[in-house]
């Protein structure tokens, strides 16, 4: 019985753990590593920068810095849901890379747009390996399909702008030619025309109201007058 406690504790001091003491932004994650922060480090930000090395000597990571500079460089998205590996790290300092779990719904990875990579889980700090990418790049074309279909009435090529603007110009040529008498009693009521001959009408029923008296010359005999000669 105290052998199996014995075995139990020890395993349980055995296992392996996260290399953040909780989730963190990327942002929160290079400060971390940046500053060897250990209200949120479990692992020492050397023994980070190790394993890295270790796992990933193409991104020639020298320091912490180096390091840091690197994981504000990625970028947040949230994982495809499956199984993945995962590193960890254990009490005495050692770093491993054989725990396999499943990538939660909505866990936040960090992306490595240049390499089409996933490099750490911002749930836990660990670094990630061999997650299919597939679905990422499925769901960004999903995504151009949907914005393409919105704007399905703009042309792609010139060849469709071209038939685009011919079909537009017919239409206002047949819509011109349906109503040609409209147009035409349209222009003549904004030209002169009208105020000339409304002006002439006006003046000759006023010229016939007048009464006329042919030129009538009143004289008076008792004043002497004379009269005007036949």
């Amino acid at each position: 019985m105290l052998l199996l406690l014995i075995f139990n504790i020890s395993s349980l001091f055995a296992q392996g753990q996260a290399f953040t003491k909780h989730p963190v932004t990327k942002e929160e994650y290079a400060n971390a590593v940046e500053n060897c922060d250990k209200s949120i480090l479990r692992i020492d930000c050397g023994k980070l920068v190790q394993a890295v090395q270790n796992a990933w000597p193409e991104l020639k990571i020298r320091d912490k810095y180096d390091l840091a500079d690197y994981i504000r460089s990625l970028v947040e998205i949230p994982g495809p849901v499956g199984p993945a590996k995962f590193s960890r790290v254990y009490k005495n300092g050692t770093v491993d890379f054989n725990w396999t779990r499943d990538i939660k719904e909505g866990e936040i990875l960090l992306f490595d747009n240049n390499r089409a990579e996933f490099k750490f889980s911002l749930s836990c700090g660990n670094m990630i390996f061999g997650v299919p990418v597939s679905d990422v790049f499925k769901k960004s074309e999903e995504k151009k399909g949907e914005k393409k279909s919105e704007n399905t009435f703009l042309p792609s090529n010139i060849y469709e702008l071209k038939i685009l603007i011919e079909s537009i110009n017919i239409g206002k040529e047949e819509e011109k030619s349906s109503l040609p008498l409209m147009e035409s009693e349209f222009s003549f009521w904004h030209s002169p025309w009208p105020y000339v001959i409304g002006g002439g009408i006006i003046a000759t029923i006023i010229y016939l109201l007048i009464p006329q008296r042919d030129n009538e010359v009143r004289i008076s005999l008792s004043d002497g007058g004379i009269l005007p000669p036949n």
